[in-house]
């Protein structure tokens, strides 16, 4: 990337971290419209991970080593999550753990769009900001649904690195300038934690719920995705 466009994605990240921080300011007012926003989340996501960031993850790699990677990352997770549920008696601290491993998907999720944004703006400036768009309203609704989560996260040092995920991603990319194969080895691994926890986090349950919403969510990837395509 040239110095422009380099100056403009990190300008777009610092946004997106502002609308992170600030998001805590809102959510009180979203609260009664959560399971809207959530629906509305996950088919955001789902469609983000299916149509734009699997694809870019395949450019980087061959195919075979993207899925078993995808697959591992995914492993790893659940294992995590089920290790705490069997293994940790003590509530309090199950749910401390929980927390972190909440945190932790979160903070890698953004980490993940601010390196696929830099990749994009790299390979064609004009698609990479294009991706900026579905990545901002992604941003808008997993911070608020983050605050329902966690509402003790309002403040303090874990907000401040959540607030800063994808600035992070982004400053990384432009920073390490490693080979494409390692780049597309480490997004498929994140790949995988982020689809189990899309499934895990940002589907609503059993009759819980808007499937219009989640159509919705899907659909305005999609329109963007055939624009670019």
């Amino acid at each position: 990337m040239n110095e422009v466009q380099t100056a403009l994605v990190l300008l777009v990240a610092i946004l997106i971290s502002v609308i992170h921080y600030l998001s805590h300011k809102v959510s009180g007012f979203m609260e009664k419209h959560h399971y809207k926003l959530l629906s509305f989340n996950g088919g955001l996501f789902l469609a983000l991970l299916f149509l734009i960031l699997l694809p870019e993850v395949i450019t980087f790699s061959d195919t075979a080593s993207v899925y078993f990677l995808m697959l591992l990352g995914f492993v790893i997770f659940h294992l995590a999550g089920k290790f705490l549920y069997q293994h940790v008696r003590n509530k309090k601290e199950m749910l401390g753990e929980l927390k972190v491993m909440h945190e932790v998907g979160f903070f890698l999720d953004h980490f993940m769009l601010g390196f696929v944004l830099v990749t994009a703006v790299d390979v064609d400036p004009t698609l990479g900001f294009l991706i900026a768009i579905p990545i901002f309203l992604h941003t808008v609704s997993s911070s608020i649904s983050m605050q329902h989560i966690h509402e003790s996260a309002k403040t303090g040092t874990n907000k401040i690195i959540l607030s800063l995920s994808t600035l992070l991603g982004v400053i990384v990319a432009v920073v390490l300038q490693v080979e494409r194969d390692v780049q597309g080895a480490i997004l498929a691994l994140l790949l995988g934690m982020l689809l189990y926890i899309g499934i895990r986090d940002f589907i609503p349950r059993e009759e819980k719920g808007y499937p219009i919403l989640f159509l919705v969510g899907v659909g305005l990837v999609m329109l963007f995705w055939l624009v670019i395509g």
